[in-house]
């Protein structure tokens, strides 16, 4: 074949299109990975600390069910009033009990995506994150989508199979040019009941032929045509993908910026909420321990303290969390 429209050459250049694109779905893949780990990092990080807030309740009503026994046999409360706080124990050890579990959990999954079986000693440390992480500046939602355009495997990868299907079509259309190949023979022969010796035979029998041929595409059952069409589509379909995966792109990046922007001001308010009923709760506490207290205030403030506490503690790691993953869109590395 001397020219086949230089369909040859292009499927060439299609291939090495392809490898490319193997190889970013393989860094897209990998990229994936460390973002999961990242996210079942801080679910771990956020439920260890939820563990120790916990601890630090379930010993303040172990202590408030003793004073409320003693306080009760001295006539000073009711029977009622302790049964509160044996009930405010027993949520303190279902709440610490149910974290540790949620703790358990996050590492399984975690062990899960890092491919580790049930033998391997496994375990998550880390710092407590400061104020300057969790309050760390955010980059801008439009300077991190345009960056993040540029470093994204899965937008170049969009981008080659672009110019995949439009190679394609090149290859399609080239189905109606002509062909152009080259043939040449040579052969001999000899008789074994010829008078003539071997060697004369070959002399005189020896023949060759070359020639040129040229196929012209006139009528293929419209392949071609058809081949054409599909090619257009497959175009058509893989610039809408690439719209598609950066309308993609552009959600993610709004929403981690959303919410690493939401976060930090919840995390601020949090923080006094926090301290307030911090201060309330042990006013309260050092009340009940001195003298006779409503136990049902007391309660009150017990519970007022777990939801600022859980708000506090969500709220750091979900800002930490998405400020960390912004940038890790943008091509830095996840720093937690």
């Amino acid at each position: 074949s001397v020219w086949n429209g230089g369909i040859n050459y292009k499927n060439i250049e299609a291939q090495k299109l392809q490898n490319e694109i193997s190889k970013l779905n393989t860094e897209e893949s990998e990229l994936t990975i460390q973002e999961q780990i990242a996210q079942y990092y801080v679910q771990i990080m956020y439920t260890k600390e939820a563990v120790k807030v916990n601890e630090k309740l379930l010993e303040t009503a172990k202590s408030q069910l003793e004073r409320g026994r003693e306080m009760m046999n001295q006539g000073l409360i009711a029977k009622a009033e302790v049964t509160q706080l044996e009930a405010q124990l027993s949520s303190a050890e279902y709440d610490l009990v149910n974290s540790r579990s949620q703790v358990a959990n996050y590492k399984r999954q975690l062990k899960s995506v890092l491919e580790l079986d049930i033998n391997t000693n496994f375990d998550v440390i880390g710092d407590i994150p400061s104020d300057e992480d969790v309050l760390a500046m955010i980059p801008s939602a439009e300077e991190a989508y345009q960056k993040a355009l540029t470093e994204r495997p899965e937008i170049r990868s969009a981008e080659l199979e672009v110019d995949a299907a439009d190679l394609n079509l090149n290859i399609a259309k080239r189905g109606f040019l002509p062909n152009i190949s080259l043939n040449a023979s040579m052969g001999d022969s000899h008789y074994s009941a010829s008078k003539k010796t071997y060697g004369k035979q070959l002399k005189t029998n020896l023949n060759a032929n070359a020639g040129v041929s040229l196929s012209l595409p006139i009528f293929d059952n419209r392949r071609t045509r058809g081949n054409v069409k599909q090619a257009k589509l497959q175009v058509a379909t893989s610039r809408l993908d690439l719209q598609d995966q950066k309308q993609m792109l552009s959600n993610t990046i709004e929403q981690y910026w959303i919410n690493a922007n939401t976060q930090q001001a919840n995390y601020i308010a949090a923080k006094s909420r926090v301290k307030g009923q911090q201060e309330s709760y042990e006013l309260l506490n050092e009340q009940f321990k001195n003298g006779p207290k409503n136990v049902v205030e007391v309660l009150q403030g017990r519970d007022n303290l777990i939801n600022a506490e859980q708000a506090l503690l969500q709220s750091k790691y979900t800002a930490l969390l998405n400020i960390q993953l912004l940038k890790f869109y943008t091509g830095e590395n996840i720093e937690l």
